[in-house]
């Protein structure tokens, strides 16, 4: 209730500057900046700029936006993941950014089980990902109606050959430890070697948690955006081959650990810690 509270709240005045970056976005540039590159798609416009609205005080900053502004070619965006709320500011921060030309995040079909958001994630063309079972189990009997046609991989490829930009969350699941990270999943890497596109890494930070203590699910977060990285030559178009993978995922996860300020280590578990 409290977060849908802060939509009725005045209008905040414009963000300000800050050492980290910029402070959190303001309602006015929330809702009054155009997004001409949505076209007429006014659900994804509403739902976008109703997101922002329900999270904005949980954005403390943002470092390296321009990088997103600025960059019109596809990537595969990578991001630590801590927070189920990450999974919609994450994606609603992009397409402000981008002026409403979408990002497709690859999205765990649980999360399309809730009436609003799985509308939202529909009209924000979501890539939906049915490998998790349903809990409670029954809901497993939903699942044939959320499953595309072609495999999540190959619709993120997709994506990318129209060139539009694609997002992960690596370590695949929410990870709540405050200083690891798990050891990731390859769909990434394998995305960008497949198809011959850059990385776009983001750290995600945390620095009201304690010390020792896990990531709550209403923390506030930093946000900063990396310089894109690409693959070497020597990599590029063997996305089937188990070593380069191995080590075009190595780099994508330092990047991630240098942003986000966690530790990775190639040996960490593969699940939650």
């Amino acid at each position: 209730m409290s977060e849908v509270l802060e939509i009725v709240r005045p209008l905040a005045s414009a963000p300000s500057e800050t050492s980290r970056g910029r402070m959190r976005l303001g309602f006015r540039e929330i809702w009054m900046t155009p997004l001409p590159f949505a076209g007429n798609r006014r659900q994804l416009k509403f739902f976008n700029r109703l997101t922002l609205s329900v999270f904005r005080n949980r954005i403390l900053s943002m470092t390296g936006e321009e990088i997103i502004r600025n960059t019109n070619h596809p990537y595969v965006l990578v991001a630590n993941h801590s927070t189920r709320y990450e999974a919609m500011v994450l994606p609603g921060i992009i397409n402000h950014l981008r002026q409403g030309s979408p990002i497709h995040f690859f999205a765990d079909w649980n999360f399309a089980l809730y009436p609003l958001l799985g509308h939202m994630m529909r009209r924000g063309e979501a890539i939906i990902v049915t490998r998790k079972p349903a809990r409670p189990a029954f809901l497993n009997l939903l699942r044939p109606f959320y499953t595309d046609t072609m495999p999540s991989h190959e619709r993120g490829a997709y994506f990318l050959k129209r060139g539009e930009p694609v997002g992960i969350f690596p370590e695949g699941t929410r990870n709540t430890a405050q200083d690891t990270l798990l050891r990731g999943e390859r769909g990434a890497a394998w995305l960008s070697l497949s198809e011959n596109v850059p990385i776009l890494p983001v750290g995600i930070r945390y620095p009201l948690v304690l010390d020792g203590q896990p990531v709550a699910q209403n923390s506030p977060m930093e946000l900063e955006f990396g310089n894109l990285i690409h693959p070497d030559s020597n990599l590029i178009g063997k996305a089937h081959d188990l070593d380069a993978l191995k080590q075009w995922h190595a780099r994508i996860m330092t990047e991630i650990s240098r942003l986000s300020g966690k530790q990775w280590n190639p040996s960490a578990k593969r699940k939650k810690i």
